[in-house]
């Protein structure tokens, strides 16, 4: 039998090689890209972390008095703060265990004592919702 050049073998070398370059190429996208994609696996944690704040801080129990008044959980490591802006309406703050997100809430009293409170519907926000807004950031 007679061999008839090496065409297939440099077809095979050919793609070989093109499919080395894809995958350096494919490589250095997915690299380009993995910071974007850290950056919004934390900004999702962080919001996640603040919305449970917020959840939680609903379950506690608060004293009926003026000025912001927080607890933390040991936990988790997130804070709740509550400021009683009237007698039938207050407003929860919920911090991300790194303080870096805060979202708020504004709540209503459950009891007469207003130690227990629930939350206003359609009342949460993730700007501050005080017409003063250094007084959003009181007690952090």
């Amino acid at each position: 039998m007679k061999q008839r050049g090496s065409s297939p073998l440099l077809i095979v070398v050919l793609l070989l090689l093109m499919g080395s370059l894809l995958l350096q190429a494919s490589e250095r996208i997915l690299r380009a890209g993995m910071p974007g994609g850290s950056d919004e696996y934390h900004y999702l944690q962080d919001f996640f972390q603040a919305a449970s704040s917020l959840a939680w801080g609903g379950q506690q129990r608060w004293e009926d008095h003026e000025g912001w008044q927080c607890r933390q959980s040991p936990e988790e490591g997130w804070r709740s703060c509550l400021l009683w802006q009237t007698r039938e309406r207050g407003i929860l703050r919920g911090q991300s265990a790194n303080g870096e997100t805060l979202l708020w809430r504004w709540v209503q009293p459950a009891d007469a004592a207003r130690s227990r409170i629930t939350a206003i519907p359609a009342g949460w926000s993730d700007l501050c919702p005080l017409p003063d807004e250094r007084e959003c950031r009181q007690g952090l």
